[in-house]
């Protein structure tokens, strides 16, 4: 039995973290100090830091802020591509200040798993993190009072429940140890897989088939209604010239030449004949616009 923890911790013992989310929930001195940030643009230089954190070599990745970042899209595709390349990973660390949940927290956890896909979700740890000792204190307070935001519920939900605070000097040697056990427990529950290239590469091809799909009935609908109009224009103008043709002549304003079926003048008809007529053919219009209305 100590053998088999003993081999699981040597699985873990390197680590490989990726720390994403907004950057001030951090201080500006800790496990990722001395790493380019999103800011400086050249993700080049965005390399993992190695760290030595409670004994044990911790990877760092720096992706902090990065999907604010107003840049070529492409630009930071291609660098996410280099980075998973390039890196087996076993844990993104999602971090949140305590007791400031802010709109563009909200979307910091549906970026990841656009560029990274669904599989991301069983590597990710929400990290709160808080400024000041007294905020330590009433840890336990804030978490409760942040399950009770549907939001964050949801989020905490997302990632299994899996969280931790922290410093933001994360300085704390026992926080951080406590940070890395948790850590090493989610990558034992993974049965010490990594998200790799491999992952990343299926979920970059599922998302190209959604969007080609996602044109094609754009463009399929487009043409419908194209479609839809020419022949609704059509139906308009073969009921306007019904009407018309049903219409012409008609004028209950003035006196009305009498003809018979034959087209020929046929002074002899009674007046009650012409009002049958007049009513007949009243009746036939106001169909006829009846049916324009209908088609417009």
């Amino acid at each position: 039995m100590e053998k088999a923890a003993s081999s699981s911790d040597k699985k873990v013992q390197g680590l490989t973290v990726v720390l994403f989310g907004n950057s001030s929930a951090v201080g500006d001195e800790n496990i990722q100090s001395g790493q380019p940030t999103a800011d400086d643009t050249d993700f080049s230089m965005i390399v993992p830091i190695s760290k030595k954190i409670s004994g044990r070599d911790v990877n760092i990745i720096n992706l902090l802020d990065l999907q604010d970042l107003e840049c070529d899209l492409n630009y930071v595709d291609q660098a996410i591509v280099r980075l998973v390349n390039e890196n087996q990973i076993h844990a993104f660390i999602f971090v949140l200040q305590l007791d400031q949940f802010t709109d563009a927290d909200k979307v910091g956890l549906e970026w990841l798993q656009k560029k990274f896909g669904e599989s991301v979700l069983p590597f990710v740890m929400i990290l709160f993190t808080y400024e000041k000792e007294e905020e330590k204190k009433r840890t336990d307070t804030i978490i409760d009072d942040l399950n009770k935001n549907p939001v964050l519920e949801q989020l905490l939900e997302k990632c299994g429940n899996r969280c931790h605070t922290c410093s933001k000097s994360m300085n704390n040697q026992s926080e951080m140890k406590t940070l890395l056990e948790k850590i090493g427990h989610m990558v034992s529950a993974n049965k010490w897989r990594c998200y790799t290239a491999e992952l990343y590469n299926t979920a970059s091809n599922l998302r190209k088939i959604l969007q080609d799909s996602k044109n094609q009935q754009s463009e399929y609908n487009s043409q419908l209604q194209e479609e839809s109009m020419d022949v609704t224009g059509s139906k308009q103008t073969t009921a306007k010239e019904k009407v018309s043709k049903m219409t012409r002549g008609f004028r209950t304003s003035k006196p009305r030449t009498v003809w018979n079926r034959k087209k020929k003048h046929n002074p002899s008809m009674s007046e009650g004949q012409m009002k049958s007529d007049d009513y007949a053919l009243v009746c036939t219009a106001v169909g006829a616009l009846c049916e324009l209305q209908r088609v417009q």
